[in-house]
């Protein structure tokens, strides 16, 4: 599992709404979906959106892209960042198809964003609860 798997898994793990409250069991289902979600979130916080407003900024600087089809925005989920976007339909076409089947320094580029850490995983129960993280709550066992 990679470092920030686990940093996300072990932070869901202090939740109560991780754990089953009457046999204090892991609900592996809820934490793994929480972990994708944060993780995404993070994905694009961290790395996507100051990339791709990297490549904006270049664009907008050697004016390959006209300054008219810019517009200052604000992305992200968690951390909102302020930029020039492209908003103008034609040219954002024009420079997605070029990102995406162009030259290949932008390949290179954008391959950089997908580097080994982020690749997305699927922790299984039992890596997760390798992690030794129990309930944060005192289990309540039915007497019989």
């Amino acid at each position: 599992m990679k470092d920030i798997t686990k940093e996300i898994i072990t932070e869901l793990l202090k939740l109560d709404e991780s754990w089953d409250k009457r046999t204090g069991k892991l609900r592996t289902a809820f934490v793994v979906k929480a972990y994708q979600d944060i993780r995404e979130m993070r994905y694009y916080d961290e790395i996507w959106f100051p990339h791709m407003m990297r490549i904006m900024r270049l664009l907008r600087a050697l004016q390959i892209v006209p300054k008219e089809a810019f517009s200052v925005e604000t992305l992200g989920y968690g951390i909102e960042i302020e930029g020039w976007w492209i908003t103008d339909p034609d040219w954002g076409s024009c420079i997605e198809n070029e990102l995406t089947y162009g030259s290949n320094a932008a390949q290179r580029y954008l391959d950089r964003m997908w580097y080994e850490e982020w690749q997305w995983e699927e922790p299984t129960e039992e890596e997760i609860l390798t992690l030794g993280v129990s309930a944060p709550f005192p289990v309540q066992m039915k007497m019989l």
